[in-house]
């Protein structure tokens, strides 16, 4: 099977246009491992542009994707759960 990262996008709301997921998708990052690097690497790009030390998601696969990711390419930007960043803020 082949796969595209151009069905892969989700809208941000906050940026008004599509944005590429981050390349885990489960069994995708398996199935099809180059290509989910490829867009791992393209979101790490677009994290590093934005200048930010902390990336929060929701998405468990997305956040262990792109720590993982960016664990091997020596990134200095942390990566947290949005309940873990919640919690702390709370406690």
């Amino acid at each position: 099977p082949s796969a595209s990262t151009e069905t892969l996008h989700a809208y941000d709301p906050v940026r008004r246009k599509m944005v590429l997921f981050g390349g885990f998708g489960g069994t995708f990052s398996g199935r099809y491992p180059d290509v989910s690097t490829a867009m791992a690497d393209s979101k790490i790009a677009d994290i590093d542009t934005a200048g930010v030390d902390l990336l929060v998601s929701a998405d468990p696969g997305c956040l262990m994707q792109l720590e993982g990711r960016m664990s091997r390419t020596g990134s200095p930007v942390r990566v947290r759960h949005v309940a873990s960043v919640l919690r702390e803020a709370l406690a």
